[in-house]
């Protein structure tokens, strides 16, 4: 009733006078989350090195976890090997505008090649061209070559019903707000950077990821 009577005010109008305006007793809620909280995979499209070498080295400290091992062993749904810089190479080369291979070596600050990506699609049960283009959605990273339901569980949105754990994201201005980041995204950035140093030891111990992700979590 509170909330009702403010919002009459605020909006000028008489909401007794409304009608099917929702069951009485009942309400809602909006979460509004910062889209800048998340590594925007878009940033691949503006086709510059140095922001691709950025996304690069988050894209791979957010998979640098030995616990993860498993998933890019062995064949994923399309029945093909994906590494961890193969999956990196392949989310850049499907926003990016053009036809080079992004090798997705945080160490090499020349990551393109001539090879192209397209013939892996190619080898699909229905074929198709990657895209080239900005994505529309965050949902478009399943037609990524090695983006698996199991990848995208993980590292994209690994609770449907709680946005804010969402790591990826398709909006926002590029750069990530590290006073909004849920935990995983600041470690993805922390690890991204550690590639090119000698390696952390929040990088490679579960135990102190563990204690890191859950701090961080309890102070959100």
């Amino acid at each position: 009733a509170d909330g009702a009577a403010a919002f009459a005010s605020l909006a000028g109008v008489d909401a007794t006078k409304g009608k099917n305006l929702g069951m009485k007793g009942q309400s809602f809620e909006v979460t509004i989350i910062d889209e800048d909280s998340k590594l925007n995979v878009n940033t691949a499209s503006r086709g510059d090195a140095i922001t691709q070498q950025r996304l690069g080295l988050s894209l791979i400290g957010l998979m640098a976890g030995d616990q993860y091992n498993p998933m890019f062993e062995n064949r994923g749904s399309d029945g093909q090997y994906a590494d961890r810089a193969g999956v990196c190479g392949a989310i850049v080369d499907w926003a990016d505008g053009d036809e080079n291979f992004y090798g997705c070596d945080p160490r090499n600050a020349q990551n393109t090649g001539s090879a192209t990506e397209d013939q892996s699609y190619s080898l699909f049960k229905v074929p198709y061209r990657r895209k080239n283009a900005p994505y529309d959605s965050l949902e478009e990273l399943h037609l990524v070559r090695g983006v698996t339901d199991d990848f995208y569980a993980t590292f994209v949105d690994p609770d449907p019903n709680n946005p804010r754990k969402r790591v990826m994201t398709v909006w926002g201005q590029g750069t990530v707000n590290v006073n909004s980041a849920n935990a995983q995204t600041l470690l993805a950035l922390v690890c991204g950077a550690a590639v090119q140093n000698p390696p952390q030891l929040l990088c490679t111990d579960l135990t102190v990821q563990a204690k890191f992700l859950a701090a961080v979590g309890m102070l959100r």
